[in-house]
């Protein structure tokens, strides 16, 4: 993966392998799709990615950073020494 991609691209990226994931194991899944970019009720702040269970309740939700941006290293008060790779 190239140093210069976004966190966007990194998310699209990782939805659709999710998507492709869940395909193949539909009858088996508990998920049943991946949105990205999803506000949450009354705020502007938005999830990168948001995971909804086969009854279309949110049962997981994620930021993503990118750990060669300046934000990427997690350092923020309630997360010590956090970084990804």
């Amino acid at each position: 993966m190239a140093q210069f991609e976004t966190e966007w691209t990194v998310v699209g990226d990782a939805k659709s392998w999710m998507d492709a994931l869940i395909d193949a194991h539909r009858s088996n899944s508990p998920f049943s799709k991946v949105k990205l970019e999803t506000r949450t009720t009354g705020s502007l702040k938005r999830r990168d990615l948001t995971v909804l269970d086969q009854d279309g309740k949110i049962c997981l939700t994620g930021e993503v950073k990118v750990p060669w941006a300046n934000d990427g290293a997690l350092n923020r008060p309630g997360i010590a020494g956090g970084h990804l790779v």
